[in-house]
């Protein structure tokens, strides 16, 4: 059907049950004959419903009505709404309301043109009884303002029609795309042989892939809402269940980050011995960073990938052990046992991160969202976080904003977090499009890197320092107190595994050394080059980055 007269065929449809009605009215026909005209109406109506529901026809909410058999039903229920209110007293109908009703169904079902056009042959047609009956104008000189109340009601119907239909309209087009989504996540997860779980935070099962389902011979509603542990068997090499402990689940919903857990087995109805597996946890976040679901990958074998991959996981694996001995020895003979034990604790929490980062960069790819971040926010946000392993380790942690900067100092004192709900405030000078998620922990790493740098220095500090350097770019710069480095190749070594020799005197040797290998990587992918810079006076090493406000 050509468009134009898509546009006219409703109009039309309703216009020719409004002239049906003048004419009724025009001659005076009886109430009965009025009667016996809505039952036939009627009796039409349901026959038409009857084949629309037994398929042979078909009534869209997103689309005007296509078939001859719609229009038809969108012709005489305009008709019976009209014959109904007009026959039983017009505008002083007990029905009337059945006006409004036709006109709000119309703009969800059919168009907002159709239920306006259908309201405007309703009020022409009052109007016209009004004129052909003079019975009822002397009763609107009796009482003129119920009438005028009612014709406002009608006009109001409009906007509140729009209204509901573009709400009504919208949910249900994003209702469409989220089950297209859905059904595209669907078909990905069945094609997967890994065990694919997606739980709750109490692991409450509430998606399981078709693997699954296969494995341990269960279906849909065996699975759902059900203990993850309850359906797949896990216990460690001990022979004792999995729990949330042992999975390092709790780690994961305090800290956000991925993790990858090994030596376990897997106990299934079609194998008599169990086998090793690796279960791939990632937390699943809301809209407001919070982790409220767990994905849960399980890969028979002890790791994902071939641990060859991971020569330099294993090599600092074994430094880490070597570095933390060596720090509880100097820590000991300075400082109490209780703040040795803190520092300790917080390095070996640090340090096991890094190592699953690290898993995490070379076992994966780095896709992620670009959205629009408020760097001054997501930075205060990350001082935060540092502030306590840098009072551990006597480092003054402080961010600075350039004194001209009063209206992001006081925006920043308004929002609470970066990912907190502020439409209410103004946009920030400092709004970047980034991977939150990449790029937080990039400069994680970078703070880590100064943190240990100045920590065995006199008068300690570091310092995150952002400010604008024109109207595109935005200059980010991480230093920290420490000696002049002079050689360009032992600034580089700052960005690489282990340091080196240059800094084997420095505190950088109770990390974990990976800190500057996954800052690089990171760098590398959002391509944000580090920049590394040393100075005399006052004497501290920098790394600077340079932002682009907006993309291009």
């Amino acid at each position: 059907m050509p468009k134009f007269f898509k546009t006219l065929v409703e109009p039309f449809v309703l216009s020719l049950a409004a002239l049906i009605t003048l004419s009724l009215l025009y001659f005076k026909i009886s109430v009965t004959t009025y009667q016996q005209i809505i039952v036939v109406l009627m009796i039409a109506l349901l026959i038409g419903f009857s084949r629309i529901l037994s398929g042979s026809a078909k009534i869209s909410s997103k689309n005007q009505l296509s078939s001859i058999l719609n229009y038809l039903i969108l012709f005489i229920s305009a008709l019976i709404v009209q014959l109904l209110v007009f026959s039983t007293g017009g505008i002083y109908s007990p029905f009337l309301i059945l006006l409004h009703l036709f006109t709000l169904g119309t703009s969800f079902l059919v168009s907002l043109k159709s239920s306006v056009s259908f309201l405007t042959f309703s009020l022409l047609i009052l109007i016209t009884n009004l004129w052909i009956n003079p019975d009822q104008l002397r009763l609107i000189k009796d009482d003129p303002g119920t009438v005028l109340l009612y014709f406002a009601s009608m006009v109001v119907i409009i906007p509140l029609a729009n209204l509901l239909a573009s709400k009504y309209h919208l949910k249900e087009q994003l209702s469409s795309i989220l089950s297209k989504q859905v059904k595209v996540g669907e078909s990905i997860l069945e094609s997967l042989n890994e065990l694919v779980i997606v739980t709750d935070t109490n692991l409450q099962i509430i998606s399981v892939n078709e693997a699954v389902k296969r494995m341990f011979n269960l279906n849909d509603a065996e699975v759902a809402n059900k203990n993850m542990l309850d359906i797949v068997k896990i216990k460690d090499n001990f022979g004792k269940d999995a729990s949330l402990q042992s999975l390092s689940v709790d780690k994961v919903l305090v800290e956000g980050n991925t993790r990858i857990v090994s030596g376990f087995l897997l106990y299934t109805p079609a194998r008599v011995i169990p086998f090793n597996i690796t279960v791939q946890i990632r937390p699943i976040k809301d809209a407001e960073a919070k982790v409220d679901q767990l994905s849960f990958v399980i890969t028979e074998g002890n790791r994902i990938g071939d641990l060859s991959t991971h020569l330099n996981i294993e090599e600092a694996k074994k430094r880490q052990s070597l570095r933390f001995q060596a720090l509880q020895k100097i820590l000991t003979s300075n400082v109490s046992s209780s703040h040795t034990t803190n520092i300790i604790g917080l390095l070996l929490e640090k340090n096991e991160q890094d190592l699953l980062n690290a898993i995490e960069l070379e076992d994966h790819s780095m896709d992620e969202k670009i959205t629009l971040i408020d760097v001054a926010a997501l930075l205060r946000d990350l001082k935060n976080q540092k502030l306590k392993l840098a009072q551990s380790l006597g480092v003054d942690l402080k961010l600075l904003l350039p004194e001209k900067e009063t209206r992001e100092k006081s925006l920043l004192a308004l929002k609470p977090t970066t990912l907190s709900n502020n439409n209410f405030l103004p946009s920030s000078d400092f709004l970047v499009p980034l991977s939150v998620k990449w790029f937080s922990l990039m400069v994680d790493k970078l703070l880590d890197i100064c943190l240990l740098l100045a920590s065995n220095q006199k008068n300690p500090y570091s310092r995150i320092y952002l400010s604008h350097t024109n109207n595109l770019l935005i200059n980010l710069t991480i230093s920290a107190s420490y000696p002049l480095i002079q050689s360009q190749h032992d600034q580089d070594l700052l960005l690489s595994e282990y340091y080196g020799q240059s800094f084997e005197s420095s505190n950088l040797n109770f990390g974990s050394g990976l800190e500057g290998f996954i800052a690089k990587t990171i760098s590398s992918h959002l391509n944000i080059p580090i920049l590394i810079k040393s100075h005399t006076n006052p004497s501290q090493v920098e790394f600077v980055l340079y932002l682009v406000r907006k993309a291009q």
